[in-house]
């Protein structure tokens, strides 16, 4: 939920001062996808922690990878509307420095989903002793 706020937040912020007022539809757009799947990744880390591993191994990991996988793609249409807004106002300097700051986040969601995947994958087979 923290994240979801912190996108609405984020669109807030940016139509006080300014930034978002010659906006398009385009803009309006990645937004709402971004908090749309911020809130899909919201749900279904409620749904990851209801359904503990020991007991649901199937269905933990199902809401594990769909979860992450709506975390990065709300991040990635967060990064584009900040590209799309970047090129509007090259003259905002906290465009740049958020673009680069969330491509790197972005790159190390990316990575933390591949290593689960193929931990989870090397894991598959074998039985956990309790």
């Amino acid at each position: 939920m923290f994240f979801v706020t912190s996108l609405i937040l984020d669109r807030k912020l940016r139509a006080l001062s300014g930034v978002d007022r010659a906006k398009r539809k385009k803009d309006s757009f990645l937004s709402l996808i971004a908090i749309t799947f911020g809130i899909l990744a919201s749900i279904f880390l409620i749904l990851l922690s209801c359904f503990d591993a020991s007991n649901y191994k199937r269905e933990h990991w199902i809401f594990a990878g769909v979860a992450f996988s709506s975390l990065i793609t709300s991040l990635a249409f967060n990064l584009a509307q900040n590209v799309v807004l970047r090129r509007q106002h090259r003259t905002v300097k906290a465009l740049r420095r958020t673009i680069i700051v969330k491509s790197t986040a972005f790159a190390g969601a990316v990575l933390c989903i591949v290593v689960m995947f193929a931990l989870q994958a090397m894991c598959a087979g074998q039985e956990t002793t309790e």
